[in-house]
């Protein structure tokens, strides 16, 4: 009893404080129209369900009716949108700063999302290994690829004959696998304990994100404690805290009784560290954080559109064995696997996110038009480039060799790893994703050794249906892929 008095005196205290931050903290008002604002929706249940179902829509008409950015009504906030056109002005100033808006929009801070807030810790320590070690690195290349050939196995069997996969787990499984051999080594990557729990923290933290979100602002504080997926998050970084002390020890051990050349995430964010103390746990679901979801939707993308574009099949195969042959299971194998680059490049751009280079604005900013972003908004440029036809060539159909083409035209950039005006998927300029190197690597083997060893379809009568939830769209989590072991 005493506990749960003690709970409620600190939401007491935490509603009064908020509400006095609230009441002489609030943001200016903008000075755009609003494509979600409706008579009568005070608690703005409409205007959230009209963002979450029709955004796309939202924001392509308002831009055009308007001529000028729009305001849209989301849960988390009021959004500032602009148009394709400022796409520049937003990669190049420093007063838009992205790193501030995800800090707000995924509570940085909040107990038990320590993976989220060592992610954008001032220590950098989570960048620096990431731009310096994880990416472009060929010593990972048969680790993973190791990784990949046993959990592929396990996951999709040796059977000879057509069976369904499951989908969602099977492909967050391979990619698990295959990231935790190089975040945390060999040893933990086989340890079923720890790869459920980061993949079970990942999932926590991006379902409480969301569920906190319906708080209104000044009371997600209090509610998060109360949150049955922030309290799992809390209990499992408690237990990835043991875990990873206990992976401390062993290394110990092993250099105390041999030299051990440790290649992994655990020894590059120790060593950057300096001998600075380090949250290893919260370092590595930071990783999680970073890399699980977004690498898992690329894999079950692309493999959609293979299974769906079964004429790409035979090309990839032949692609990926040349390749293997000319150079085996390295980069560079992996740089000559150009179609298998181009089908990835265009998974990404037919299942986009409706905008993209979200930022918060650090001070007052005047736009181009003399047009004013107060402090404090929350903005992000249309993507509607991605799917505009005067750049692309049936836009809306999915072309597996439209950047391979592109690239032999001259078009060197056009890799899946490039951003552009044309291509945000990964940012731009200052906030572009550093991880994009090393998600192409996994993403790659994975997808090599799927094709080389099994034929896979789309089971009769099923076709893909992705969904889009407000701004962001997500691979149909129904699919039904069945595949079967390649007789050799």
């Amino acid at each position: 009893m005493s506990e749960l008095i003690k709970q409620l005196g600190y939401a007491l205290v935490v509603i009064v404080l908020t509400t006095i931050f609230y009441r002489f903290n609030t943001k200016q008002q903008l000075s755009f129209p609003i494509v979600n604002s409706y008579c009568g929706d005070r608690d703005q249940k409409k205007a959230h369900q009209q963002y979450q179902a029709n955004a796309k829509e939202l924001i392509a008409n308002g831009i055009k009716d308007h001529g000028s950015p729009i305001v849209i009504k989301t849960p988390q906030g009021t959004k500032l949108i602009l148009p394709s056109s400022l796409t520049e002005w937003v990669k190049n100033n420093k007063d838009l700063d992205h790193v501030e808006h995800v800090k707000e929009d995924y509570f940085s801070g909040y107990p038990g999302f320590d993976g989220q807030t060592a992610l954008h810790h001032p220590s950098h320590i989570l960048t620096t290994v990431i731009k310096s070690k994880l990416s472009k690195n060929d010593g990972a290349v048969p680790v993973l690829n190791a990784h990949i050939v046993e959990a592929l196995g396990q996951r999709w069997t040796e059977s000879e004959a057509w069976h369904a996969i499951d989908w969602h787990q099977d492909t967050t499984s391979i990619v698990s696998t295959a990231a935790a051999s190089i975040f945390v080594g060999p040893r933990l990557a086989k340890n079923q304990e720890w790869v459920d729990l980061t993949v079970t923290y990942v999932l926590d933290f991006f379902t409480a994100i969301g569920q906190l979100h319906q708080w209104p602002a000044s009371l997600r504080p209090i509610a998060q404690r109360f949150n049955a997926l922030s309290n799992r998050c809390r209990s499992n970084m408690k237990r990835a805290r043991i875990i990873m002390q206990e992976e401390n020890v062993k290394r110990n051990a092993d250099r105390a009784n041999s030299h051990v050349d440790y290649n992994d995430a655990f020894e590059w964010i120790t060593k950057a560290a300096g001998g600075r103390p380090v949250d290893m746990a919260a370092q590595q679901l930071g990783l999680g954080v970073a890399a699980l979801f977004t690498t898992s939707e690329a894999l079950r993308q692309t493999i959609l559109e293979i299974a769906a574009h079964p004429d790409l099949i035979s090309s990839l195969r032949e692609e990926i064995e040349q390749a293997v042959l000319e150079s085996g299971w390295t980069m560079a194998a992996l740089f000559k696997m150009k179609l298998l680059d181009s089908v990835m490049k265009e998974g990404q751009r037919t299942l986009p996110p409706i905008v993209s280079l979200e930022r918060k604005a650090l001070r007052d900013t005047i736009m181009p038009d003399g047009g004013k972003v107060p402090k404090g908004t929350h903005i992000a440029v249309d993507s509607s480039l991605m799917w505009d036809e005067n750049i692309y060539n049936s836009a809306k159909t999915f072309k597996g060799h439209r950047y391979l083409e592109l690239r032999d035209s001259g078009a060197s950039s056009q890799v899946f790893t490039a951003s552009s005006k044309e291509h945000t998927s990964f940012g731009l300029g200052r906030s572009i994703c550093p991880g994009r190197f090393f998600a192409d690597t996994e993403l790659k083997l994975c997808l090599a050794h799927m094709l080389l060893n099994y034929d896979l379809r789309l089971q009769e009568g099923y076709k893909p249906k992705p969904m889009y939830s407000g701004f962001y769209g997500m691979v149909d989590p129904f699919a039904k892929i069945e595949v079967r072991r390649v007789h050799k």
